[in-house]
């Protein structure tokens, strides 16, 4: 369902992968991404990027019941 969904129209960062790296190489893309966008930005809280992380794949796991 998208209730007031808009389309995206720009996106922090793109990569194009092949079918066969959706798997390893996909979630290596997204640690980094995270790694540096918390080296950016600085911590959120006093979270690091692996905690901030965990809370990520928990939302994922949730949203996917």
């Amino acid at each position: 369902m998208t209730f007031g969904a808009e389309p995206i129209e720009v996106f922090l960062c793109e990569e194009r992968i092949e079918p066969e790296q959706i798997g390893d190489t996909k979630v290596a893309l997204h640690k980094r991404f995270l790694r540096d966008w918390v080296a950016r930005r600085g911590t959120i809280g006093q979270l690091s990027w692996e905690e901030i992380w965990k809370v990520r794949e928990e939302c994922i796991a949730a949203l996917s019941e």
